[in-house]
């Protein structure tokens, strides 16, 4: 019998996507630029849908107290292709939103924008990843704070100088409610923001292909 002996380790990392649609469908992304989930009344904030094949028909939506409703809609909002601009943020803008097909069939993720008047929690947009950083800024409209305290889940994790609070490495011991409680003006003035959740999702596995030697060559297929 003749052995067969391996010739070659070829690794080909293959970018795996999570499918939201059944194979067919459009697959639909809602982004944010700036890529932050809370904002101050006045400041800009764009929303990106991204369609597989275009989207033509997709309208932007938005839910809030307690009701579904058209995004991008009022006097401080303008769509752009397959952007909607807000220019002048007001509370009322605060909301989940997402995308969706003219039949309403197919949605994108959901995005939770937040806007404060005084004292908010920065995040980035969730999930978070396992294995990758996170960054908490506090943020005070129209003053640098003097003091921070973080919180999660109503627990204080640490009073500080500075106004971020990072994580080298996420887990799902990571996972939770956060606020902030920042001082300013020599603390003599002081402000809560509102919790925010961070969610954090397992990364989504890459597969690995193993070529082996031999004749017919043979492969394996590997996750990690």
């Amino acid at each position: 019998m003749q052995a067969c002996e391996v010739t070659a380790l070829i690794l080909l990392t293959v970018v795996s996507c999570s499918r939201q649609y059944e194979e067919g469908h459009p697959q639909a992304v809602l982004t944010l630029q700036p890529a932050w989930a809370q904002i101050f009344i006045g400041e800009t904030v764009t929303l990106s849908c991204e369609v597989e094949g275009g989207s033509a028909g997709w309208r932007f939506k938005q839910y809030r107290a307690g009701r579904e409703e058209a995004g991008c809609s009022d006097q401080y909002s303008r769509r752009y292709g397959d952007s909607c601009t807000i220019s002048t943020a007001r509370h009322h803008h605060s909301g989940v939103y997402w995308c969706e097909s003219a039949s309403g069939q197919e949605r994108s993720n959901a995005v939770n924008l937040t806007v404060s008047r005084r004292v908010f929690l920065r995040t980035p947009p969730q999930p978070v990843f396992e294995g990758y950083s996170l960054t908490l800024r506090c943020r005070v409209r129209g003053y640098t704070a003097n003091r921070v305290v973080f919180y999660k889940d109503n627990e204080e994790l640490q009073s500080r100088a500075g106004i971020e609070l990072s994580v080298d490495r996420v887990s799902k011991s990571d996972e939770g409610s956060y606020k902030c409680r920042a001082e300013w003006w020599d603390s003599t003035y002081s402000g809560v923001s509102a919790e925010v959740r961070v969610s954090v999702r397992e990364r989504e596995p890459r597969a690995v292909v193993l070529k082996l030697g031999g004749t017919p060559p043979w492969w394996a297929v590997e996750s990690h």
